[in-house]
């Protein structure tokens, strides 16, 4: 019985060594597994490190990129600055220089102007001298030889003579007048070529007992007309006003002056019984077209019951 006890007890021993060492059999599989999942853990954890790590690298070469991308669009930046300096420093150069030649080139076209007006007033007025002045002088000279021998032989005949010479010393003295009243710079504007025509009329028409008046719109008076064609707008108006006490046989004059489409227009209107068309024609108002024509305007005769109607157009 006891060795059977004995038995049973080693059997109970035998069984718990064999529980024990199957315990720790399991223990030890624990601890294998626990080792195995420690080492994946520490696999894991090291990926994630390398992982991590890989991510700053990459990070840090962003960064560097970053930076160098920044350093290069500053470099570019600075270039594009520097050469939007140059290029405008170099404009602004160039806009100088051509501003510079253009104002030396409208400088010398003013001058070349300048001088080409003046040799062509030089030109008229040598011109007017010799046509109007010189002819009359020769003929005052061929008047006044003719009177020395009428003066002895036909006295009455000498008298007329002289009157005449008086006559044309009067229209040299005014032609003359005329002439130089024309190149003074201060008779530039409309209302100063109409007070001539006044001057004129008041010797010319007020003698004959012609009523003279002279109407302008106020936008014309301030207008400036050039000394070639103030002195010949002056000589036309004349001639004109001139006919009119020859011919016309009128108590009533009117000057009406007025600006359309950008002509000078001068209407003159008289209350006269002129001459037939066949008688009038003469050198005078040949004369008047021609002088019209030479200036680019035209001049305009209608004739009526009532009077004649003249009409100068003139280009500013």
């Amino acid at each position: 019985h006891t060795e059977k006890k004995i038995n049973e007890l080693q059997l109970a021993n035998q069984s718990a060594l064999i529980h024990t060492q199957t315990l720790a059999s399991e223990n030890q599989k624990n601890q294998i597994r626990i080792l195995e999942q420690e080492k994946t853990i520490d696999q894991i954890e090291n990926e994630k490190r390398q992982e991590n790590l890989k991510q700053l690298n990459q990070e840090a070469l962003y960064r560097e990129s970053l930076l160098a991308n920044e350093k290069r669009l500053a470099e570019n930046k600075a270039i594009q600055e520097k050469k939007i300096r140059n290029l405008t420093l170099a404009s602004s150069i160039l806009l100088f220089s051509l501003g510079y030649i253009l104002f030396n080139r409208y400088q010398l076209k003013q001058k070349l102007k300048a001088q080409q007006n003046l040799l062509t007033m030089r030109q008229t007025i040598s011109k007017d001298l010799h046509d109007e002045v010189g002819s009359t002088l020769t003929s005052i000279a061929v008047l006044s030889q003719a009177g020395k021998y009428a003066i002895e032989q036909t006295p009455h005949k000498a008298v007329q003579l002289l009157n005449q010479i008086s006559d044309q010393s009067k229209t040299v003295q005014q032609n003359l007048s005329d002439i130089v009243w024309a190149i003074r710079p201060d008779t530039h504007q409309t209302k100063s070529v109409l007070g001539r025509i006044r001057e004129y009329a008041a010797s010319t028409l007020e003698p004959e007992n012609i009523f003279f008046t002279i109407e302008a719109e106020e936008s014309v008076l301030e207008k400036s007309i050039n000394e070639i064609k103030r002195k010949e707008i002056i000589l036309i108006i004349k001639e004109a006003l001139s006919n009119i006490v020859k011919h016309a046989h009128a108590d009533k004059v009117k000057l009406f002056v007025t600006s359309i489409n950008n002509e000078l227009i001068f209407n003159i209107n008289d209350n006269g019984n002129w001459k037939t068309k066949s008688e009038s024609t003469g050198t005078g108002l040949i004369s008047m077209k021609d002088r019209a024509k030479k200036l680019g305007g035209t001049i305009e005769i209608n004739s009526g019951n009532s009077g004649t109607a003249l009409t100068l157009k003139i280009p500013f």
